[in-house]
């Protein structure tokens, strides 16, 4: 029985693992893709120049 709780908990203590290891390993990436995609969004959205939001 201890054996079934073992592997059954350490299967559940994978997900996290995972999680946690994909987003570290990913991290910048994703950081520096939401930068660009943001930046971009910026100076396109809703009529908005580059010149009139660097005034601000």
């Amino acid at each position: 029985m201890f054996t079934f709780a073992l592997i059954l908990s350490l299967a559940c203590l994978a997900i996290p693992v995972s999680v946690f290891a994909r987003m570290v390993i990913t991290g910048r990436r994703v950081r520096a893709e939401i930068h660009s995609s943001m930046s971009m969004h910026r100076r396109t959205c809703c009529g908005h120049s580059a010149t009139r939001d660097a005034d601000r």
